[in-house]
């Protein structure tokens, strides 16, 4: 799950969604990409079981499958943004 989330798009996608059900076209407004970006990024997250669809006369509609999905999504990002740098590769070092 957490390498589906590595795509800037579906975490966008993932954020915009967990206020509310939209089409594919209202989410290429809201997320400010490409349409072709936003399907193939949602049936990336369709098939990591994060979000679902279902039809609304001839929309169909998109949806975070898990309440949890929002809290979880703010906490990877917060520790993405608060990650220290790597630590240099010592194991290389010869004596």
């Amino acid at each position: 799950m957490l390498k589906t989330l590595g795509g800037p798009i579906r975490v966008r996608l993932l954020q915009t969604l967990a206020l509310q059900e939209l089409s594919v076209g209202e989410l290429t407004e809201r997320v400010g990409v490409h349409y072709a970006a936003v399907s193939q990024s949602l049936t990336r997250l369709r098939a990591a079981g994060l979000v679902t669809v279902r039809r609304s006369g001839n929309r169909m509609l998109y949806r975070t499958t898990n309440p949890h999905l929002p809290s979880l999504l703010a906490t990877v990002l917060h520790l993405a943004a608060h990650a220290a740098p790597p630590e240099p590769d010592n194991l290389h070092d010869h004596h």
